[in-house]
């Protein structure tokens, strides 16, 4: 059985080594033109032009970079009925909630204030 040997430590001239010959480094030769400017990256965030997209793509949103004019009013609809339809669903879950033990007195319980059932349980007390 071979005994354990921890690795080497990270100074080690084995692992930091250089070659004994390394190789040269000519300079380079001085081009006579200058070098192409870059262009600029397509990013909306950076830039004012958008990136080439294909013209036959359709979708129900629009497509790529749309900005519907009456984008405020859809919202506004869409947060309504949203707003609605929790609110239908809320008030079914508290015709519907059920409670075997009821809260004790004094005790912070929030379906306290729509719920039936506790309402009526509490009007009889008092």
């Amino acid at each position: 059985m071979v005994p354990f040997s921890p690795p080497p430590p990270l100074s080690s001239p084995l692992l930091y080594s250089t070659p004994a010959n390394p190789p040269s480094r000519a300079p380079a030769a001085k081009s006579r033109k200058p070098p192409p400017p870059q262009s600029p990256p397509h990013s909306p965030l950076l830039t004012n032009s958008f990136p080439s997209y294909p013209k036959h793509v359709w979708s129900p949103s629009g497509g790529w970079y749309s900005q519907p004019k009456n984008w405020k009013a859809n919202t506004a609809i869409m947060a309504t009925v949203i707003a609605g339809i929790v609110a239908i669903a809320w008030k079914t879950s508290a015709d519907r909630e059920f409670r075997y033990r009821m809260p004790d007195e004094g005790r912070f319980f929030p379906s306290r204030n729509w719920s039936k059932q506790i309402r009526e349980f509490e009007g009889g007390r008092g």
